[in-house]
């Protein structure tokens, strides 16, 4: 119901996607020290309202309500921008104004003329003018302009689209760029899990109706006990959906936070006879510092990461440890955890995306996307929608707040992905595109994408 600063954390995660366009949910921790100009969507010390807890335990203290919250200020953001007259009806009156004028011109000269050849009283000419002035003014463009809007509106009904105003028929067919989001508007918004990758390097794409080697069946059992039993993380539905037989024959013992300083969860299982299995998941930084890795090993793990995120992929790291079920309380943090992999998770993009974005391109209409997510993500994706050309660009939301607004146009030209963006950025992208000579479409299903 408010904005918080969270004072004590345990597994806590939050889905924020309608605020920041994150197609995750956000693994939270309250220990975390962030500079002042950290982003939206990496503020992980903070909850916000109108965002859902997806698991976990927090304590926090409210600092922010109503009008003064994230929402709030989206809010306000609204309700500050103006209404702007559309392409068609800026078209009418310059069309208008200049028929006025040439009628009046027209009407002024004959005046002037039948002054000078004479033979009529000036009451008599001046009557004959205004007459001319108001017989020349088209009085049914007006209704001719809405029955025309009426039957675009109605063809666009027939194909699907309900249009709420006439003069957005218009607009729409004047578009020269659309702005997208991506989380929910080109994707799906339902993870699934589309890449295996072991500590030694081998990978194993999956694929609907093909099942996982059986040298990732450790990997993929570790990733399922370190969810929770019922999920509602979207990345822990993903796992269950490989296996929901994995974890069976298992009871748990405990679920309990590591390390406070790392973003990762975890649980332990107890297993047939007196043993138990620690089974944790996380950000693949922490999980390969959990597992004691040194420095050449973790930087080997990033470029795997970076790797996956240039595919467009979402990763977690995962490993387990085995543990005396009686020593738990007072070990947890000493387990000694091996690592068993990196597990991928794709956003499957809408089926009939591509082809939406092919048209587009095919009617000279320039598709921009417009993201909360990282950069690595949404330009792979980009890439595979067809968005990315030659010499294109991707702009993250702190270097677009680096960029004055003249740096910005001289630059958007070239963008084709913003990524980490927040709600007045939006804004404030649209705006450089319509300074450009641009009629912009604004298309998206979050809270951030109202404004």
């Amino acid at each position: 119901p408010a904005d918080l600063r969270l004072a004590t954390t345990r597994d806590f995660s939050v889905e924020e996607a309608a605020l920041t366009g994150e197609s995750t949910a956000v693994e939270k921790l309250a220990e975390r020290v962030l500079p002042e100009d950290a982003a939206l969507a990496e503020r992980v010390n903070m909850a916000y309202m109108g965002t859902s807890v997806t698991r976990g335990r927090a304590v926090a203290l409210v600092v922010a309500t109503g009008p003064f919250t994230e929402l709030g200020r989206i809010g306000a953001l609204i309700r500050s921008t103006d209404r702007e007259e559309t392409p068609l009806e800026q078209r009418l009156e310059k069309l208008g104004k200049l028929i006025l004028v040439v009628c009046l011109a027209i009407s002024a000269l004959l005046f002037v003329i039948g002054m000078i050849v004479g033979g009529q009283s000036w009451t008599t000419l001046l009557l004959t003018a205004v007459s001319l002035a108001v017989a020349a003014i088209p009085e049914g463009l007006p209704a001719i302009t809405t029955i025309t809007l009426a039957l675009g509106m109605q063809r666009m009904a027939q194909r699907g689209a309900i249009v709420r105003k006439l003069p957005a028929v218009e607009t729409l067919g004047s578009a020269s760029v659309i702005c997208s989001d991506k989380t929910g508007t080109l994707t799906q918004n339902r993870m699934t899990v589309a890449r295996l990758v072991l500590p030694g390097g081998a990978q194993w794409a999956l694929h609907p109706a093909q099942p996982a080697a059986p040298a990732f069946a450790t990997l993929i059992e570790t990733g399922i006990l370190a969810c929770a039993p019922l999920p509602f993380d979207p990345m822990e539905k993903a796992l269950h959906a490989l296996g929901p037989d994995q974890g069976a024959g298992r009871q748990l013992a405990q679920s309990y936070g590591l390390r406070p300083d790392l973003l990762a969860m975890s649980n332990a299982w107890r297993t047939d006879g007196n043993a138990c299995v620690v089974a944790a998941k996380g950000a693949p930084e922490a999980i390969g510092k959990l597992c004691g890795m040194g420095a050449g090993e973790l930087a080997e793990l990033r470029q795997r990461v970076d790797a996956l995120a240039r595919e467009g992929l979402r990763v977690l790291g995962v490993a387990r440890a085995d543990a005396d079920p009686d020593r738990l309380p007072e070990s947890q943090r000493d387990f000694p955890f091996r690592f068993c992999g990196l597990i991928g998770f794709a956003d499957p993009l809408r089926p009939e995306v591509r082809d939406a974005v092919a048209e587009c391109r095919s009617a000279g209409i320039r598709v921009v996307m417009i993201t909360g997510d990282h950069k690595l993500t949404a330009v792979a994706i980009a890439k595979e929608l067809g968005l990315w050309d030659e010499g294109a660009i991707a702009l993250t939301g702190s270097e677009l707040e680096k960029l004055n607004d003249d740096a910005l146009e001289r630059r958007i030209d070239s963008v084709r992905v913003f990524a980490r963006v927040t709600a007045e950025q939006k804004l404030r992208i649209v705006k450089a595109f319509k300074a450009r000579g641009h009629v912009v479409a604004m298309t998206g299903d979050g809270v951030n994408d109202a404004p």
